[in-house]
């Protein structure tokens, strides 16, 4: 919902092929909405083509297929990575959850999206089975 308007607008997040997704929801006969946010797959992959601190990009999942994205309370994005296959380092990867900084730039390259929008990573979990492809998260 957007505080700062006249009447309240209910936003909703889309996950495909292709990335993450906000829009309004569409009011009336409209049969489009136009995107507000968006992280696409390609940002996706070149914010995780080096690791932490720039160095190698060691776990960093090879692939991004996005399954659940949730506008948190904070602004930012929690976002589910289905992907199961390849760690950029050659060991297997079966999936993420990850929380993004939602701040990103039509003009700058890869929209703004670094390692650094990342704000908390979970891809694994110990002392049980751990994420084998997640579809879904929460946060509180």
């Amino acid at each position: 919902m957007d505080a700062t308007a006249a009447t309240p607008v209910l936003y909703i997040m889309i996950t495909d092929a292709n990335g993450v997704y906000e829009v309004p929801a569409p009011t009336g006969n409209a049969e489009s909405a136009p995107v507000t946010w968006y992280l696409p797959a390609d940002a996706y992959t070149a914010m995780r083509r080096t690791g932490r601190f720039g160095g190698p990009a060691g776990n960093n999942p090879a692939g991004f297929r996005a399954t659940y994205a949730r506008r948190l309370d904070s602004g930012e994005v929690l976002v589910v990575n289905g992907y199961v296959g390849k760690r950029r380092n050659g060991t297997d990867f079966f999936g993420e959850v990850i929380q993004v900084d939602p701040d990103y730039s039509l003009t700058t390259e890869n929209l703004g999206f670094r390692l650094t929008s990342i704000r908390y990573e979970l891809s694994g979990v110990t002392g049980s089975r751990g994420l084998v492809q997640p579809v879904f998260a929460e946060r509180r």
